[in-house]
């Protein structure tokens, strides 16, 4: 009996460890209010599409960060700007569930067939802008591969 109860009390204390913070996930989103939400097609095109923008940028993969990272995260993402930090600003690793990154990646793999699971890693990125980036270049990386471009 001593063994469950013991057993529960870990459980609890690991729960509490690998889910998000709440109240941290509150504050940022009660910052991100002061900002005007933005369709996916205005996000888009204010952001993304610019010709400010130095590399061009899929809609499809805009649509899916626009989704999904408002599942992993709960923020309101049409409020979010690019330079916004992923770590300080919007505290990524506070406000999502531990093993965000693996279903992140999964759900990419899903969505592109493109297997990010072994260079994505949120640390190395700083701002939304960077992620958006980076899973750019691993699209048209797979689109087209370094040796071909060489030829």
């Amino acid at each position: 009996m001593w063994r469950n109860f013991t057993n529960l009390i870990y459980s609890l204390r690991t729960y509490r460890v690998l889910s998000p913070d709440i109240q941290v996930r509150r504050r940022v989103n009660r910052m991100l209010r002061s900002r005007a939400p933005l369709s996916l097609d205005e996000w888009f095109e204010r952001y993304w599409e610019a010709p400010q923008s130095s590399e061009k940028i899929s809609k499809a993969l805009v649509a899916f960060l626009y989704t999904h990272l408002a599942r992993y995260t709960k923020l309101e993402i049409a409020r979010i700007l690019p330079r916004d930090r992923l770590q300080e600003d919007l505290h990524f690793p506070t406000i999502c569930w531990f093993d965000w990154e693996i279903n992140f990646c999964d759900d990419f793999y899903k969505t592109f067939g493109v297997d990010i699971s072994f260079s994505f890693d949120v640390s190395t990125l700083s701002t939304i802008e960077d992620l958006v980036l980076f899973l750019n270049n691993q699209l048209l990386s797979v689109k087209y591969p370094p040796n071909q471009l060489m030829s």
